[in-house]
């Protein structure tokens, strides 16, 4: 099984799962066919779901949210493109799956169906 392989690993994955943003950040990279998303468009998907600004979920994302991701193995950022991919792993599959991440996408998939995400 891929994914943290000691306790020093595993905090660093949970403590990357503990913030909101970076839980929905990681469910809308799941969602995606390519598992790929811009920085621009994760800005403007999540400032359609939370509260704060799009300049400080970017501020957030820029800062603590992506290299927190990137540190627990489950994206790969490319600062100057902007692009970010999601890694699959057996670890964060089996979170998903068993909805142990709880994210407003899911949520707003199961009400609505309508309206695509971006």
């Amino acid at each position: 099984m891929d994914g943290p392989a000691n306790a020093a690993s595993t905090d660093t994955a949970y403590e990357a799962l503990a913030d909101p943003l970076r839980r929905e950040t990681l469910c809308l990279l799941d969602r995606k066919d390519d598992q790929t998303i811009t920085r621009e468009t994760l800005v403007d998907s999540l400032a359609t779901l939370y509260d704060p600004t799009r300049e400080q979920i970017e501020l957030g994302l820029n800062h603590t949210h992506l290299p927190k991701l990137a540190a627990a193995g489950f994206i790969e950022y490319d600062d100057r493109s902007g692009v970010i991919r999601y890694r699959e792993s057996e670890f964060l599959s089996a979170h998903l799956d068993v909805d142990i991440i709880e994210c407003k996408t899911c949520a707003k998939d199961e009400i609505s169906t309508e309206e695509p995400l971006r």
